[in-house]
């Protein structure tokens, strides 16, 4: 089965996909998995740098702040800022997903295992792996638009997963979308304590240059 008409299966049938899909290796999805996201870096770069080309042909160009950064190349700044970018960090950011693939896959197993998932790591990547496909529509780079369509995109892959686990780990409903849920929460958990530190560390320095609290 071709990459598009496995995408259009997960996509439109999860249910069925996950539940009549064989035991596969980790092959299979990890191919799927870095075909999906090495078109989303590729057509989202794309998007971005003919954006940048209209910015730059634009009036407004020459109030780029990058204009200020790299005055030589004038408002073409974030065009070419923006190509170079991408031909460094794609490959870069391509070799990293890789790695969090199994990474990722092993955070939500230890979950899997605490709610009686007992068909094996590789299960739960399977499912991981192939509940990326909704990310194809994050290529859609386009400000303020981009943002909300990879938000629904990301709801939708959080709902393929717990799906796939449901039928990969012989779990119930309930069970996979906790074994999904709760790391996913803990993780903004984290991220929230982390930003109010921050605030907190900056306001502290703050206060300390300008003499001391005012009280």
């Amino acid at each position: 089965m071709g990459y598009f008409r496995t995408w259009k299966k997960v996509m439109s049938s999860p249910t069925e996909f996950f539940t009549k899909m064989p035991k596969l290796g980790y092959k299979e999805p990890t191919i799927f998995a870095l075909k999906t996201l090495t078109f989303v870096y590729i057509v989202g770069f794309c998007i971005m740098v003919l954006f940048n080309l209209v910015w730059y042909k634009s009036p407004l160009g020459q109030y780029s702040s990058l204009v200020k950064l790299f005055p030589a190349l004038g408002g073409a700044g974030e065009y070419f800022i923006t190509l170079i970018a991408g031909i460094i960090f794609i490959p870069l950011g391509l070799l990293f997903a890789w790695g969090m693939l199994y990474v990722g896959a092993g955070i939500y197993h230890l979950f899997v295992l605490m709610f009686g998932g007992n068909e094996g790591y590789r299960e739960t990547f399977t499912a991981y792996c192939y509940s990326l496909a909704p990310t194809l529509f994050s290529a859609i780079a386009i400000p303020i638009l981009g943002s909300f369509i990879s938000m629904a995109a990301g709801v939708y892959s959080i709902v393929l997963f717990i799906f796939g686990l449901q039928a990969r780990q012989k779990m119930s409903g309930g069970k996979a979308a906790a074994a999904v849920l709760i790391p996913i929460g803990i993780f903004f958990v984290l991220m929230i304590l982390f930003v109010i530190g921050i605030v907190i560390l900056v306001g502290g320095l703050a206060i300390s240059k300008l003499g001391g609290a005012p009280f």
